[in-house]
């Protein structure tokens, strides 16, 4: 299984730096409830960064292992398959060329065919 927690952690640090230095600037208002609410936040942006999406989340995603990535056939239905890199449309253009290609070589076997005298 492919690690991809490197690329995601260089994100996520640099967006809860970002919201992080944000909110710590609020701390300069002289209003103590701006002051409170930029406290908050920036407590809670660090614990959910670096607590929960760095350390527990790949931690809980190791242990689980493989099923994580678990889903049940029956639930299939209900979830929409977006083709985002267009694998499917692919697919099918190349069979509708090759149908295309086909109908064009028998085409072409019937009219190189003889015609019988009748």
């Amino acid at each position: 299984m492919e690690r991809v927690t490197g690329y995601s952690a260089r994100v996520v640090t640099a967006a809860a730096l970002i919201m992080f230095s944000i909110f710590v600037a609020f701390m300069i208002n002289k209003d103590p409830i701006i002051k409170g609410i930029g406290f908050g936040f920036a407590v809670g942006v660090f614990l959910d960064a670096f607590v929960v999406r760095l350390t527990l989340v790949p931690a809980v995603m190791a242990i689980v292992d493989r099923k994580v990535w678990y889903h049940p056939q029956w639930f299939a239905k209900y979830v929409p398959d977006p083709d985002i890199e267009g694998e499917q449309l692919e697919r099918r253009l190349a069979a509708a060329k090759d149908r295309a290609a086909e109908d064009d070589s028998t085409e072409l076997d019937r009219s190189a065919a003889p015609v019988g005298i009748g």
